[in-house]
This record gives structure tokens, sequence and C-alpha cells, in this order.
């Protein structure tokens, strides 16, 4: 598969998607490539048991950047998922899903739309979740910590809170483009990183970072808008 971002192409290009041959839109394409790519499709896990991102049988294929992944089995105890592909798809929804399974990350990966766990799962694996749709997006913890990094590279949309986001020990979140409302949510972690032309606004929320060594807790670039003035800052050095 071939995964295109932000290319514009002339002429009347074809191609057939088939087989392993496939075209991943992950947005920001001409319109040459939207229309000439796999048409997007819900990808559906099945079974019980556990299983790996890029072998599992989904619905049709492994999941494209322009795919919503729905992730609602009913697992057996102790099951792992282990994300080995760089790219997700585009809404993650493990809505519905039940017998606490294990989201491993092997690989950094990236998220082309929303994102929402639940709370009868579990995350490990030390890599960065970048989420990069352009729309309007939301990301749900549910309670769940992100063992590594949680970037926002969102170009020209951005995403919503609709619960409390934790990363854990030294971790932390970065928006590097587009925008973040925290939706007076809490968020925690180590590092809260706002890069020049990205947008945050804090509302009421609280940010605590909490670290064990030197380290730059916040940073605001030149060239960012934040809007905290009602927000709450926590600095914790243990």
């Amino acid at each position: 598969a071939v995964d295109l971002m932000d290319i514009a192409i002339t002429g009347s290009p074809s191609w057939t998607n088939a087989g392993n041959a496939w075209v991943g839109d992950a947005l920001g394409n001409g319109s040459l490539i939207t229309t000439n790519r796999t048409t997007p499709a819900d990808q559906t896990a099945t079974g019980t048991a556990s299983f790996s991102w890029s072998t599992h049988g989904w619905t049709s294929r492994v999941p494209l950047p322009q795919d919503n992944v729905v992730i609602n089995n009913a697992f057996s105890a102790s099951q792992t998922i282990t994300a080995d592909i760089p790219r997700l798809g585009a809404n993650i929804d493990f809505t519905g899903c039940t017998g606490s399974p294990t989201l491993t990350l092997s690989v950094a990966v990236s998220v082309y739309g929303n994102l929402t766990l639940v709370t009868a799962m579990s995350l490990s694996g030390f890599f960065t979740v970048s989420l990069v749709g352009r729309g309007s997006q939301t990301l749900t913890s549910s309670g769940r910590v992100f063992p590594a990094a949680v970037t926002i590279n969102a170009v020209g949309g951005g995403y919503t809170l609709q619960d409390a986001l934790s990363s854990g020990t030294n971790s932390g979140q970065t928006v590097a483009s587009g925008y973040l409302t925290t939706n007076n949510f809490a968020v925690t972690g180590t590092s809260f990183n706002v890069s020049s032309g990205a947008t945050v606004t804090l509302g009421t929320s609280t940010l605590t970072n909490t670290t064990a060594g030197a380290v730059t807790m916040f940073s605001i670039n030149s060239g960012a808008t934040v809007s905290a003035a009602s927000a709450t800052f926590v600095v914790s050095v243990v």
C-alpha cells in the first residue's frame, strides 16, 4: 500500500486498488488522488483472540487512513491488539469492546480522525500517538493513560477533549499544528508544548506536569495562540 499526503497531481492518473496494491489517502491531497483512491469503508475487527493490525482479517483489508476502524469485540481474557503499522485509520472506535484487551503499540502511530477508547481496555508500548485529523475531531480517553507522548498535528483542523487526558512517566503532550480545546478537562503528564501557529484553548482546565529531573515542563513557542486566563498550572518535582 502507498499512503499519500498533501499531494497534487496533474494529468489523468489511474490505478487499480486490489490485493495489496491500495492507495491510502492521508489527507490534504488533490482531487485526482481522492477520486482514484480506494473507497473509504468501515473496517471491523472480528473474533475474541489477540491480533496484529497488519495481519488481522478485517472486513475487507488492512485499514487505510481513510477507513474507519471499529473494534467492538467481546474479547477473551488477557488478549492483546498489537498496532504494528504506523497508520491506524480514520476514526478509531472501541465503543462496545469488552474483555479488557491491551492495545500495544510496537511503532509510533497516527490516527486520521477521532480516537475513542473505553474503560474496558488498557494501553502499552512507549511510542508516540499522533492525532492528525484535519476536521473538527474528538479524543475520548476514558481514563486510559497514554504510555508515551500524544502529539496533535492537525493541519487546518483540531481536537476537542471529551474527558481528561493523561500521559505516563516521561511523556507529555505537544500541539504541533491545528488546535486543541481541552473542554475544561484536566491534562496531566511531564510536559506540555505548543508550537508556533498552533492554537490551544484551556478554559478552566488544570494542567499538571510531574517530573523527577530537569525538563521544560511548559513550552509555548512564539506564534502560538494560547487561551489560559482561567486555567491552572501545577508543577510537581518528585
